[in-house]
């Protein structure tokens, strides 16, 4: 119930921002973003810990996509609270968007959704994903294209990478430990209390790769997340 009024308060907040502010206010909704996200994850009690070996930090004016696994639907508050106060805006399934409020709150904010159905729409969503990052918003993509129902690493999708090529923008792998015990999939048995680890792996510069060496990009960055480069 407390994890629902959270949604619900973010979602109003956010739509009163963006409605009564005389221009976008972009940073507003990413310091919304990391706060509310804190609001969740102490509903459930979670300890996390960033583990950041490579001092990665992000610079404005440079592009990036930063890519992880994913086990549940709490890896979105995680993230948040990985980069404080960043725009990272994930890029979710258009189901999300039809929500009452909440879907409007993610439209406001400036959230991403590629239609899969629809090769034309397909385009047109990347187009816009691809303005979007080069007017400063960092995508979150998970490559395994939905949530791992047994914890285990699952084949990676291109589309992720391609968007990456395409756009000249880094990579920054993280590795998300211990979120599948607090929401697996196709249940809502919550884990209190549970240790999260998320581990910031070295930026991956996309210059050196294209559409030839794509599968050597993926698997480095599959390593990269498995926790295998240093």
């Amino acid at each position: 119930m407390r994890l629902g009024f959270v949604v619900l308060e973010y979602s109003l907040r956010l739509l009163f921002l963006v409605f009564f502010s005389r221009k976008y206010p972009r940073d507003k909704i990413n310091s919304l973003n990391y706060i509310s996200s804190k609001k969740l994850l102490a509903v459930v009690k979670a300890k996390c810990k960033v583990c950041n070996p490579f001092n990665v930090k992000i610079e404005r004016g440079q592009r990036y996509i930063i890519m992880s696994n994913h086990c549940s639907h709490f890896d979105i508050p995680l993230i948040f609270i990985t980069f404080p106060r960043q725009a990272i805006r994930m890029i979710a399934k258009k189901e999300l968007f039809k929500i009452p409020i909440f879907g409007t709150a993610m439209k406001k904010n400036e959230s991403l959704t590629v239609d899969r159905n629809s090769r034309k729409q397909a385009q047109l969503d990347l187009h816009l994903v691809q303005e979007k990052i080069a007017d400063g918003i960092i995508p979150w993509v998970a490559p395994e294209g939905t949530r791992s129902r047994t914890g285990e690493l699952q084949p990676f999708k291109k589309g992720g990478f391609l968007l990456a090529l395409e756009t000249k923008a880094t990579i920054i792998p993280v590795g998300i430990k211990g979120s599948r015990r607090i929401l697996p999939t196709k249940t809502f048995q919550f884990g209190i209390g549970e240790e999260i680890e998320l581990h910031i792996a070295k930026p991956i510069n996309v210059a050196n790769y294209s559409v030839k060496s794509i599968k050597e990009l993926m698997q480095l960055v599959e390593g990269s997340i498995r926790g295998e480069q240093q």
